[in-house]
């Protein structure tokens, strides 16, 4: 399982699998509580859909039939993706075909993607805040605080924008979050 520290990686790396084949995924989270156990947990996942393989291991298991996997994680969010072919046994995850509908993907309490492919931007994947993380994140820049402006205007500019629709989302709420800023100072 690859582990990842920042946003930016994690999103790059679920994007580039997804382009390359890998269209059914599973999101998940960990339990804050059991975060200690977290790396234990990554084995067991790495051992369970053979995450370790090399490239030619890869290879050999598709010219087979069979499915290959890979799985990333950031802080308790995990997103594992596999491509077409017959699956392990035991398999007991639902995984779902992102071509045909997004996945959501929770990143913490105020943060949620969808990973998908959308036919108004082309045959690539991509990643987008979700509707209602959107409207939230929206209402949050229209109404503002004093206090609060700066804080969330930083938060919503660290946001990486990994693909064309997440960057627009994002323009917009900075665009409203700075006018907010600029109509609070009159």
């Amino acid at each position: 399982m690859t582990v990842r520290d920042t946003l930016w990686k994690f999103l790059q790396d679920i994007v580039k699998r997804a382009n390359s084949g890998y269209f059914y995924a599973v999101s998940m989270n960990y339990p804050a509580k059991k975060s200690e156990k977290w790396g234990f947990i990554d084995k067991k996942l790495t051992k369970k859909y053979l995450l370790d393989l090399n490239r030619n291991q890869r290879a050999y298991r598709r010219k087979k039939g069979e499915a290959n996997y890979f799985g990333c994680r950031y802080g308790s969010a995990v997103f594992l993706q596999r491509t077409i072919g017959n699956d392990i046994s035991g398999d007991d995850e639902k995984w779902q075909d992102i071509t045909q509908k997004p996945l959501k993907i929770r990143i913490s309490e105020h943060l949620e993607l969808e990973v998908g492919y959308w036919s108004n931007f082309g045959d690539k994947c991509c990643v987008k805040l979700s509707k209602q993380c959107y409207q939230e994140l929206k209402a949050l820049a229209k109404l503002g605080h004093d206090q609060k402006d700066a804080r969330i205007y930083k938060q919503l500019s660290d946001l990486p924008a990994v693909t064309a629709p997440f960057h627009k989302q994002k323009e917009t709420l900075l665009k409203i979050a700075r006018f907010r800023k600029n109509s609070a100072k009159k």
